[in-house]
């Protein structure tokens, strides 16, 4: 018998990529510390090949960060979103596999790869942001299905809900 979800993430999955760089690095890039630049995906890819050194990836986006956690906590999570035909949603995929996270429910789109983040740590911990994300490109209504007649089939049911 299958395990009843405790806790369903409805969001935009994106990969994190930490990477620790200079301050001359930040200095050559559009954009200042501590703010956020919406990338489109050449230009992620480009600061991405840029970096001094690998960086660190991990699965992100906010009703990710709630899922994997209550995952971790025990609950019974799943979490339902979009990604890319790609190398990185993969990784999400198996990351969230591994984190606990009952079968998580992605759709696939071949046309547009994977969300990221790039988080670029300066020596004094300042941060920079630039953000490719699918959902400023194209956006998908997800309508959650209820049965609003039976209030017990809904008892215990959450959702959290990224903007």
């Amino acid at each position: 018998m299958a395990e009843q979800v405790q806790v369903i993430g409805v969001g935009s999955p994106l990969v994190d990529i930490l990477a620790h760089v200079s301050e001359e690095f930040v200095a050559g890039i559009k954009g200042a510390k501590g703010g956020m630049e919406l990338v489109n995906d050449e230009a992620m890819a480009e600061l991405v090949g840029n970096l001094p050194e690998p960086p660190v990836k991990a699965p992100g986006g906010s009703a990710a960060n709630t899922v994997l956690a209550l995952a971790r906590l025990g609950l019974s999570t799943t979490l339902l979103g979009k990604l890319g035909r790609d190398d990185l949603g993969g990784f999400y995929q198996a990351n969230c596999a591994a984190a606990g996270v009952l079968a998580p429910r992605f759709k696939y789109d071949d046309g547009l790869p994977t969300g990221q983040c790039l988080c670029l740590v300066t020596p004094d911990s300042g941060r920079l942001q630039g953000r490719y994300a699918r959902s400023h490109r194209r956006v998908h209504a997800v309508q959650p299905r209820t049965d609003h007649q039976n209030p017990r089939k809904r008892q215990g049911r959450r959702l959290h809900r990224q903007p």
